[in-house]
């Protein structure tokens, strides 16, 4: 067995690679590794007669895996309790190669599993559906998809949120496969744990199994694969046994191989603690209990109570219509009609950008010029510029298409106070605008409640930066693939600051100053140890700084890998 094993994975390297990662990315096809399917089965399946349903089974490791854990508990043939769907047609020449051709009929189709019905399984109902449904966003659904996903929700009186990705039809629809006390154990992305639509999906989970159990995997699975998307592991058990008010419960586990440690404990569920706040799971549960009690102290304010904030403007083409001194030269465009933009954030380091910021953005020719063009453009050298801008791909330009004047992009919002880091590595950063400068989308734009100083402005970035507010970020942001953290404006606006009223204008001043300075040196630990003591070391919260600072540390950890 362990032979065949070897060549079967052998064959399956050599197979993934006859569909590109653009293909596999179109389909919503992520093939998971042999060692999770393992595990996964090995949790899943506890009987040599269950029967294994698997709805999308594209590079076949959970099938492998299933055949290896029915042959270990005694199953003398394991293939003719396992099921399929799938649509690929090579996900077909996988299946040749690891299931007996004479099990294949009757138990795998070629057919989209959200028109497969449980009425076409030989038997009432598996014992485990196991696998990892596709990612496909509802944007990049086809007009097809999009019917039949309709006819099906109003067909089971299921109210999903437009914005939902295949996955979760795909999790919803495997429930009528089961029989009472069936299970589930499925590969999802990230966005199960927090998207707005996963909350319906999260709930009719909890109304139809006794327990529920997600694990946020640290270890990235489909870098290579191109996704931004973490992995979290979805185990449901007892279906249809005191489903009302079943219970959630969400942990995390560094590797592959903490994960199959953690699963072996017969009682996971039980070990673990609901969690007070909806997040990923990579923040402990004691952090985020100590983060939530402090939140409701006295001078805690929300970002969303002295602020406001919107995403930055959409060019619709930013290489096309942002570029350097050195490439508008080129273009012979004059600085008339240019304008200082924010840049990309990783040329801005501090806590503010100042008229020298810009100077030195301008002379280092990087891209922080922005086309400003009147209605009707006269200059012959910016009339030959925008001409020259391809016709067919400005008429396919949805972002044009919804404008007056296409070259033009600016809104009618004001210039921003400062602007809102919201996607890095080291957490969210407020800069404030001290050159009346816009942004694009790449940054979102921050406007202080009408009276807010100059003062209390400093006051807020600097508190931004504290280990408390750094924590916060990770327990409302997203961790992205790539190990980024990214926050919604929504998200921003629930982060909670610690603004005290006891600090002078001097002392706030010299706070940032330093703060800025060691941003600007790169030196990110350096600079959460200023805005930590200035504003904490002398409170009677001093003393949750190591806890908040440790918890930081371990969730940044676990992010960034």
């Amino acid at each position: 067995m362990a032979a065949l094993l070897d060549h079967n994975r052998r064959d399956r390297e050599s197979d993934v690679q006859a569909h590109d990662i653009s293909h596999r990315k179109k389909i919503g096809a992520f093939y998971t590794p042999l060692t999770v399917s393992t595990v996964l089965s090995s949790w899943g399946i506890r009987s040599s007669k269950d029967t294994i349903l698997e709805p999308c089974f594209g590079g076949c490791t959970f099938l492998e895996a299933a055949v290896s854990r029915l042959t270990a508990l005694g199953s003398k043939t394991p293939e003719k309790n396992l099921f399929g769907c799938d649509i690929d047609p090579l996900a077909f020449v996988y299946l040749a190669k690891r299931v007996e051709r004479a099990t294949v009929d009757g138990h795998f189709f070629k057919q989209d599993f959200i028109k497969f019905l449980p009425d076409q399984l030989p038997h009432r109902g598996v014992d485990l559906v196991i696998g990892n449904p596709p990612y496909i966003r509802h944007s990049n659904f086809s007009s097809n998809q999009r019917a039949l996903l309709d006819t099906w929700t109003d067909a089971l009186g299921i109210k999903l949120h437009r914005r939902a990705n295949l996955w979760a039809y795909f999790v919803l629809h495997a429930l009528r496969f089961l029989k009472p006390g069936g299970r589930v154990a499925l590969v999802l992305p990230g966005s199960f744990l927090y998207a707005d639509y996963s909350a319906t999906v999260r709930k009719y989970l909890l109304n139809c199994f006794k327990t529920v159990t997600a694990i946020t995997l640290a270890e990235r699975l489909f870098v290579s694969e191109g996704t931004e998307e973490t992995t979290v592991i979805l185990l449901a058990d007892g279906y249809d046994i005191k489903p009302q008010n079943g219970s959630f419960r969400v942990t995390c586990a560094d590797s592959v191989d903490d994960l199959s440690k953690l699963i072996a404990n017969p009682d996971l569920h039980a070990s673990l603690h609901n969690q007070p706040y909806d997040g990923h799971g990579m923040v402990p549960i004691e952090v985020g209990n100590l983060h939530l009690t402090l939140s409701s102290k006295a001078e805690m304010r929300t970002l969303g109570s002295i602020a406001t904030m919107r995403i930055g403007l959409v060019t619709g083409d930013t290489p096309y219509f942002i570029k350097s001194k050195r490439e508008w030269k080129k273009h012979n465009i004059d600085a008339q009609h240019l304008e200082y933009i924010f840049p990309k954030s990783v040329f801005v380091q501090g806590l503010v950008i100042n008229h020298l910021d810009k100077k030195q953005h301008i002379s280092d020719h990087v891209a922080c010029l922005a086309l400003s063009t009147p209605a009707v453009p006269r200059a012959e050298n910016l009339v030959e510029y925008l001409n020259g801008y391809p016709k067919e791909k400005r008429k396919d330009n949805a972002t044009f298409a919804k404008r007056q004047i296409w070259h033009q992009f600016a809104d009618e919002y004001p210039v921003p106070d400062a602007f809102f880091v919201f996607m890095t590595d080291y957490g969210p950063r407020i800069v404030l605008n001290h050159v009346g400068a816009y942004a694009t989308n790449s940054v979102y734009r921050v406007f202080f409640n009408e009276g807010t100083s100059v003062s209390q402005m400093k006051l807020v970035a600097v508190s931004m930066y504290t280990s408390f507010t750094q924590l916060g970020a990770e327990i409302v942001g997203h961790p992205r693939g790539s190990g980024a953290l990214k926050l919604e404006p929504s998200s921003a606006l629930k982060l909670v600051l610690y603004l005290p009223t006891d600090r002078s204008v001097d002392e706030i001043d010299v706070a940032f100053q330093q703060l800025d300075s060691r941003l600007r040196e790169s030196d990110l630990e350096g600079a959460r140890v200023i805005a930590d003591d200035f504003l904490f070391s002398d409170t009677d919260l001093a003393n949750t700084l190591p806890s908040l600072r440790a918890g930081l540390s371990t969730v940044r950890q676990r992010r960034i890998r």
